[in-house]
């Protein structure tokens, strides 16, 4: 196969355009608005570009610790082009180009879990679809504090709540003022309503819920439809519940895909009435495995030796074994000889690495093998938070 893996450069919007209307069939460009071309990869075969794909390049949160990580999207080839093993082609090159720049780690929102797994990645967190009447949160009582409408150029206490609630999860995304001009904005035809709720003792904002509206299928019937709501504390969360019931005369249903820790059926009139179904979520991988172990820093006090290898096909550099020295220092991680206290498949390491899974549920389905006190240093250094992002590409 004479095929050339190349980056586009700033004269490719129209590359880049072209590529994407082809492979998903839409002609909507308002998302290259903030994409810019250099963004995008493909494969060339004999001079045509057969596959493409964008790179989303971001910083995240584990705890207070940022890892490195780029997002995948728009991955397609034309269909003349499919099955001929370049999308393959096209996502190893893009994995070989990341693990080259030292990226820690990769996420991606896959159309199959069972392609995306030949290459490395795995399932990294589980949501939860909710659709109920808003008049099953009328039973709420008033909480003491307010919910204060925004508008989108607002950005800085939804900000201040965010970077908070980051601290308790895995994988959450850094946001600038672009990232948040688009969460709070509003594209052409869309209807989106931001509050952010303040305690009554403090100036300090507490959570926040951006919803936009949803048009049913009969005239007039709507959908509150949440984008995001995110509390600091249960005051926060049951005022923000509350602000919701109160729209039960405007909308015939609250629609939310909520993260799967989310405590809502506690807190409604009749659980039995909430449609709740599981969705699975993005998929994660560990790029260059040395750069994500040496991101993580060490809870304080903790000290150990691990020596880690797994089972990587498409990045062999990957595999090991590393001795990976814990201390007061940071995290030292170099090549070693010595037999692995732990060794998974890069699949099942990646979701203990975001906190998917703990070391013990690996080991329990087979993807992770260990003895007990290496799985343990594992899981205390690693930490029990959640996973998470937010944002889409």
């Amino acid at each position: 196969m004479d095929a050339k893996y190349r980056r586009l450069d700033s004269g490719d919007s129209e590359l880049l355009l072209r590529m994407q209307r082809e492979y998903y069939l839409t002609d909507s460009d308002e998302w290259l608005k903030w994409v810019p071309p250099e963004w995008g990869r493909c494969l060339v075969v004999n001079g045509e570009v057969v596959a493409g794909l964008i790179l989303y390049t971001y910083r995240c949160h584990y705890g207070s610790d940022l890892v490195s990580m780029v997002g995948v999207g728009g991955v397609g080839a034309a269909p003349q082009h499919r099955r001929k093993g370049y999308v393959r082609r096209l996502l190893v090159e893009a994995l070989r180009e990341m693990r080259g720049q030292e990226v820690a780690t990769s996420t991606l929102y896959p159309f199959s879990y069972q392609f995306y797994r030949k290459f490395g990645w795995e399932l990294g967190r589980l949501k939860v679809h909710y659709e109920f009447k808003p008049s099953l949160l009328g039973q709420l009582s008033r909480v003491p504090g307010e919910a204060r409408p925004m508008g989108p150029e607002s950005h800085d206490p939804f900000d201040a709540v965010y970077r908070r609630w980051c601290l308790e999860h895995n994988g959450l995304a850094v946001r600038d003022a672009a990232s948040w001009a688009r969460k709070l904005g509003e594209r052409p035809g869309q209807v989106k309503r931001r509050y952010v709720w303040y305690s009554p003792d403090s100036q300090d904002p507490r959570g926040y819920v951006i919803f936009r509206v949803e048009e049913g299928k009969e005239e007039w019937q709507r959908h509150l439809a949440v984008q995001e709501l995110v509390a600091l504390d249960t005051q926060a969360y049951l005022g923000l519940l509350r602000l919701l019931g109160l729209h039960e005369s405007q909308f015939e249903t609250v629609r939310w895909t909520a993260p799967v820790e989310d405590p809502l059926l506690c807190y409604v009139a009749e659980p039995r009435q909430v449609e709740a179904e599981l969705w699975p979520h993005f998929m994660i991988r560990l790029v260059h495995l040395p750069k994500a172990l040496a991101s993580r820093s060490v809870p304080e006090g903790m000290r150990g030796v691990l020596v880690i290898e797994c089972h990587d096909e498409v990045l062999p550099e990957n595999q090991g074994p590393w001795e990976v020295e814990l201390g007061p220092d940071g995290v030292g991680v170099r090549p070693s000889s010595r037999p692995a206290d732990i060794s998974a498949d890069i699949g099942v390491l990646s979701q203990v690495y975001v906190g998917f899974l703990t070391p013990v549920q690996a080991c329990r389905l087979g993807g992770m093998r260990g003895e007990p006190a290496a799985l343990e240093v594992l899981g205390r250094w690693w930490g029990p938070r959640p996973p998470a992002l937010e944002e889409y590409f």
